[in-house]
C-alpha cells in the first residue's frame, strides 16, 4: 500500500511539471556549466567547420565540439551584432554598430563592405547561399551581398521592416519571425500557419530528427514546441511540447530571445534572457548525442 502511494506521488509530481518551460525545473540532475557565451546572443551560424556566436563579443568553436568556445577576432571595437553566411558558404558576414564586414574561408582577417551614404545597416540576414543587408534611411530595403560587395539595387518589394530571410537559395522577406523554409519538401510556412498552432512565437525553424519532420518553435514564455509535419511536409494538428530532452536536467530561465533559436542538424542553440538578472542571459545548447540541455 505504501509503495503504491509513493508511486502515485512521484507520478503526480512528474506530470504536474510536464508543461513547465523547457529550462525550468525544481531539481537538477546534471552539473550546469557557467555561460561562456553570455549576455544577449544575437546570431549563431555555422561556417568553415565552426560555430560562430555574436553576443557583442564574437565566440567560435569547432562544429564537432559540444562546448569549448573561445573568443574570435572582432571586425572593429564596436562588437558584433549579427552574423550571416553567404556566397554559397564561402563568406562570413558580420554587422557591427555602424558597418558590415566579411571574411572568407581559411581567413581570420575582416574586410569592410562599402556602405551607402545616408543609410544605416539595421539587419544582416542570410540563407547560407545568399546574404543580404537591410538598410534604413535614404535607401530602405534589402541589398544582396556578393563577395564583399553590396548590390546597387535593392531586392524587389523589400523594406527595412521585412527582415526575415528563409530558404536554400530561394529568398522570401517577411516581418514575421515565424516564416520557415523546409528544404526537404521545398515548402514555406507562413507566420499565421505557425502561430495558429503555437502562441508567443519568438522564432521558428524546420527540424528533422529520428526520421520525423517538425517545425521547432521557441516561445517567449520559455517553451520549445515541435509542430509535427506529415511525410509530405504538411502541417498536422499534433504538437509536442518540451519533449526534446528531460526538463528535470535543466534549470529555470525566463524567456527565449526574439529570433534566438538556431538549428544545425541534430544540434540546437537557444538564446535566453531575463530583464531583471543579466547573469541569466546566454546561450544554451542541445546535442542529440548528449541528450540534455546545458549552458554554452
Amino acid at each position: 500500500m505504501k509503495k503504491g502511494i509513493f508511486l502515485s506521488i512521484i507520478l503526480g509530481l512528474f506530470f504536474s511539471c510536464s508543461q513547465d518551460p523547457i529550462f525550468a525545473s525544481i531539481e537538477s540532475e546534471i552539473a550546469l556549466r557557467q555561460f561562456s557565451v553570455a549576455n544577449y546572443v544575437y546570431s549563431v551560424v555555422e561556417f568553415d567547420g565552426k560555430y560562430y556566436a555574436a553576443h557583442k563579443a564574437l565566440s567560435s568553436k569547432s562544429s564537432s565540439s559540444m562546448n569549448e568556445w573561445s573568443r574570435d577576432s572582432l571586425p572593429d571595437s564596436n562588437g558584433v551584432m549579427e552574423l550571416a553566411v553567404g556566397d554559397d558558404g564561402e563568406s562570413l558576414y558580420a554587422r557591427t554598430l555602424h558597418s558590415i564586414f566579411y571574411r572568407t574561408k581559411g581567413s581570420s582577417s575582416w574586410t569592410r563592405v562599402a556602405g551607402r551614404s545616408g543609410a544605416t545597416a539595421v539587419k544582416l540576414i542570410g540563407t547560407g547561399k545568399k546574404a543580404f543587408v537591410v538598410l534604413k534611411g535614404k535607401e530602405n530595403g534589402a541589398f544582396a551581398l556578393t563577395s564583399g560587395t553590396m548590390a546597387t539595387t535593392q531586392e524587389s518589394g523589400t523594406t527595412a521592416d521585412t527582415v526575415k530571410c528563409a530558404g536554400d537559395g530561394t529568398i522570401k522577406f517577411s516581418s514575421s519571425h515565424a516564416l520557415v523554409y523546409n528544404p526537404d519538401d521545398d515548402k514555406f510556412y507562413s507566420g499565421s500557419e505557425i502561430t495558429g498552432k503555437v502562441s508567443s512565437c519568438a522564432e521558428a525553424h524546420y527540424y528533422k530528427n529520428d526520421g520525423g519532420k517538425y517545425i521547432l518553435v521557441g516561445s517567449s514564455n520559455g517553451n520549445l514546441t515541435r509542430i509535427v509535419l506529415d511525410e509530405s511536409g504538411n502541417i498536422t494538428d499534433k504538437v509536442l511540447q518540451n519533449d526534446l530532452a528531460n526538463e528535470a536536467t535543466t534549470i529555470a530561465v525566463d524567456n527565449i530571445w526574439r529570433g534566438g533559436v538556431w538549428v544545425f542538424g541534430d544540434t540546437i542553440f537557444v538564446a535566453t534572457y531575463n530583464s531583471e538578472d543579466s547573469q541569466r542571459n546566454g546561450l544554451w545548447g542541445y546535442y542529440k548525442s548528449r541528450g540534455t540541455w546545458n549552458k554554452e
